[in-house]
């Protein structure tokens, strides 16, 4: 019969509740960190995800000009677009410093509180809760940066008539918290290069897009290589016989593009007809 029985102390009782109150405040801070830490990769993704979407909007020319065209330049309220002059704000694939935007004035479009997609279709707008309702949308606003726009009032009563407006840079600035979580910072800012052809006034006739700046590149190109290929083509007056039909003010090429020289001197002597 065991007689040496003993319960145990309060003292030990203490001791243990101690050690497993300390191991659970651990836990639960393990646990509070690990959703934080969800949660903010959920809103990083979201904000990821709009700005692809918006990107992928504003660099087709429909996309872009449902929601510039017509719009008027204008000198913005500092108060009312405080956040236009956020130094550094995150873009998509990199960073952009607005603070030269409005050392002394800020200059932009008002009141431009939502976007379209390339089919008229609501894009995102300030108050909407964006994804999973992870970001909501504080802000938005487009504004010209300063040098961009002394450029501008440079340059803008010297368009030529009929000209579409002088290619004038800005940025297309959206602010937002992130719901979910504090975690790695409450508020997020991106930013999205937008160029606009302005006329003399301000208004906006369109959006020059990376397609324009392409198309414009590829005719420069071609008319440099037909100037090259003029002025080393050698124009005689002898007859020249073009499939059996004998014509007047032939020319003969020297070098690879020798036909294409003559191509082009019969098309600009017969009125750019064939």
């Amino acid at each position: 019969m065991i007689t040496n029985q003993r319960g145990v102390s309060l003292i030990e009782t203490l001791v243990a509740l101690g050690i497993v109150a300390v191991i659970s405040m651990a836990l639960a801070q393990m646990m509070k960190d690990s959703i934080n830490a969800t949660n903010y990769s959920e809103s990083k993704f979201e904000e990821l995800e709009l700005s692809r979407q918006m990107q992928m909007q504003l660099s087709l020319k429909p996309g872009c000009e449902l929601n510039f065209k017509n719009k008027q330049i204008q000198t913005l309220d500092t108060a009312k677009y405080g956040f236009l002059l956020n130094p550094v704000i995150g873009v998509l694939g990199g960073v952009v410093n607005t603070a030269t935007s409005a050392v002394n004035t800020l200059v932009g479009i008002d009141d431009f509180n939502s976007l379209v997609d390339s089919n008229n279709r609501p894009l995102v707008a300030v108050g909407d809760m964006v994804g999973n309702r992870s970001l909501k949308i504080t802000g938005m606003g487009y504004n010209i940066p300063a040098p961009d726009w002394a450029n501008y009032q440079t340059i803008k009563n010297t368009l030529p008539a009929g000209s579409k407006g002088a290619i004038t840079m800005g940025n297309l600035v959206i602010t937002g918290d992130r719901v979910k979580t504090t975690y790695g910072g409450k508020n997020f800012a991106r930013a999205f290069p937008v160029r606009l052809l302005l006329d003399s006034s301000g208004k906006v006739n369109g959006c020059y897009t990376d397609t324009d700046a392409a198309a414009d590149a590829a005719i420069t190109i071609i008319n440099n290589q037909i100037t090259q290929v003029m002025n080393t083509t050698v124009v005689n007056n002898s007859n020249t016989t073009v499939n059996n039909n004998t014509t007047q003010g032939g020319c003969s090429a020297k070098g690879d593009l020798g036909w294409f020289a003559c191509l082009a001197m019969a098309f600009l002597s017969n009125g750019g007809k064939f």
